[in-house]
């Protein structure tokens, strides 16, 4: 049954190479405040081996919650909450704290929408505890929930701020998929009904980008009050050999298959593959993607435009990223990068993770370092006067809000 809440793919990672750095970002950070925790043991710390999981965002206030596993630390269980200024300078409040492991098996089914992070938990044999980030503790804030064992969950907020739950189970030898949706009202868990869709491999409830009232997962629209109904005639058809993800849009779909060709829809009917790149014109020669490039879906609520991003690897030897997104009224290049963070001594370490938290704001991450005065995590965001400078945000024990310690100099000044 768990479904940890993640991006669409997993973008390309250098564990090899997070590990040679770490010992290099170590000597390059300025000193942040030491930490005031209790005993060492009951410290966060945090290197190139520890992964950090996604488990909600919540797009409303840009805070992100991750279960960090792994590392020095040891077992999973710590809690990594951030909140990063978006803004050119790097400047302005930003929160980044981590929580102690709490007793129990940790939620699953994370939501990413327009609210607090929130998820279940197993209560016994079909039960499900819907529980909510608060304080740096899951707090029960809704009735519990009978659903099928063999069901996955996924959560999600409308654009009224409800939070929904959407369960979906496949049928006999694989047979389609049923989904079930619930939406609540005070602390009743209200049924919204039920519907077959087509899931296509999209892990996800999400908001519905068109209508405020009501919440997408798969082929299937759910609306409080009203029968559920599609809100997409087809999908591509690729082959099941590819597989790939159904994105929702503002105005239109998208599908990325699994090789890493992106179909786009404006109707919900037709789908075109594209043949856009952000690096200009059509080539004179073929790219092949999965080779000469890769794109991705960063993690985001889907309300708005779709967030792609693009590892350009045509010329190995100058290998770059390119942010871009996309509506039905055309692409746009937001930001052209180096494919990871500059070291003081010219390395790099490379963005592990991206999160569009709303249309024209993203926050890039590039994992999370130890240094001689405690753990952080090395980040650069994107908003709309463009990207900000690396910068290292020091973790604090929870509870304390800090500014981000800037890495400086990491790049060479802006022209």
């Amino acid at each position: 049954m768990p479904s940890p809440c993640r991006p669409l793919r997993a973008a390309p990672t250098c564990l090899a190479l997070l590990v040679a750095l770490t010992a290099a970002l170590t000597a390059a950070l300025p000193a942040a405040a030491a930490d005031a925790a209790g005993p060492a043991a009951d410290r966060f710390t945090c290197d190139a081996s520890t992964s950090l999981v996604l488990v909600g965002m919540d797009t409303l206030e840009g805070r992100l919650l991750f279960r960090a596993a792994g590392g020095p630390t040891g077992p999973a269980g710590w809690s990594v909450e951030t909140a990063p200024a978006i803004t050119r300078d790097g400047g302005g409040a930003e929160s980044a704290v981590y929580h102690p492991p709490l007793a129990g098996p940790p939620p699953y089914g994370g939501s990413i929408g327009p609210g607090p992070v929130f998820a279940v938990r197993d209560c016994g044999p079909s039960c499900l505890e819907p529980v909510r980030w608060e304080g740096g503790r899951w707090v029960a804030f809704a009735d519990r929930l009978t659903a099928p064992d063999a069901a996955t969950v996924h959560t999600t907020w409308d654009g009224r701020g409800r939070p929904w739950i959407v369960l979906q189970a496949s049928g006999p030898a694989g047979r389609g998929v049923t989904a079930w949706a619930f939406y609540l009202e005070g602390r009743e868990w209200v049924p919204a009904g039920t519907q077959r869709v087509i899931a296509s491999g999209s892990s996800e409830a999400v908001p519905d980008p068109g209508d405020d009232g009501a919440v997408r997962s798969g082929t299937g629209r759910f609306t409080a009050g009203e029968e559920p109904g599609p809100w997409l005639a087809a999908v591509p058809r690729v082959g099941p050999a590819r597989g790939g993800v159904l994105v929702p849009v503002l105005g239109g779909a998208a599908f990325l298959t699994d090789d890493g060709s992106l179909y786009l829809s404006e109707d919900g009917t037709s789908w075109a593959r594209t043949r856009w790149t952000p690096w200009g014109k059509p080539p004179t020669r073929i790219w092949t993607p999965g080779r000469d490039y890769t794109v991705d879906v960063a993690a985001a609520d889907h309300r708005g435009s779709l967030p792609v991003i693009w590892f350009d690897r045509r010329r190995p030897e100058e290998e770059r990223l390119l942010i871009t997104e996309w509506s039905p009224d055309g692409w746009q290049l937001l930001a052209e990068l180096a494919p990871g963070v500059t070291t003081l001594d010219g390395q790099s370490l490379p963005y592990t993770d991206f999160f569009a938290v709303r249309p024209g704001q993203w926050v890039l991450l590039a994992g999370c370092v130890n240094t001689a005065n405690g753990p952080g995590l090395v980040l650069r965001t994107l908003g709309p006067g463009g990207h900000s400078r690396a910068r290292f945000l020091a973790l604090r024990p929870g509870g304390s809000v800090e500014a981000a310690v800037p890495l400086e100099p990491l790049e060479p000044p802006e022209e």
